[in-house]
């Protein structure tokens, strides 16, 4: 998971927070427990500390929060059903791009007032990480 989200960075710049499940991979704190002795975190959380972003997890037994990604998923799904069965990975995998491309460059969105993820991407400035020192927030 830290590979991954450090290679993303890379591109997409740091963000100001994340927004997951509970999963372990993601966070440790319920499998610790609420009196839990051991705070410690993994490595992901560790690293999400260390720089200085805000770490949300959905709430146990909410999944709503999760919502948009799942919509996203349904839309995929949708999508790929529409196409015709790929039989290689190289195929699936065409067709994974070929739908990122069209839903982020080409698919105008309504929640975006009929503009694609692209141009709301590009055209808003980025949140970045952020730390309050003396109740002031400095950027880094």
């Amino acid at each position: 998971m830290v590979e991954t989200f450090t290679t993303t960075t890379r591109t997409y710049g740091y963000p100001r927070s994340t927004l997951t499940d509970n999963a372990m991979v993601y966070s440790t704190r319920h499998a610790r427990g609420a009196r839990a002795q051991n705070r410690q975190r993994n490595a992901f959380e560790q690293l999400l500390h260390d720089l200085c972003i805000i770490q949300k997890n959905g709430l146990l037994g909410h999944p709503t929060t999760q919502g948009k990604i799942e919509r996203y998923h349904y839309t995929l799904e949708k999508w790929l059903a529409a196409q015709p069965s790929a039989p290689t990975i190289t195929s699936l995998q065409n067709q994974l791009d070929t739908f990122t491309r069209i839903y982020n460059y080409e698919r105008p969105h309504r929640v975006f007032n009929r503009r694609t993820p692209h141009t709301v991407y590009t055209t808003t400035p980025p949140a970045h990480p952020t730390t309050e020192l003396f109740e002031r927030i400095w950027r880094i």
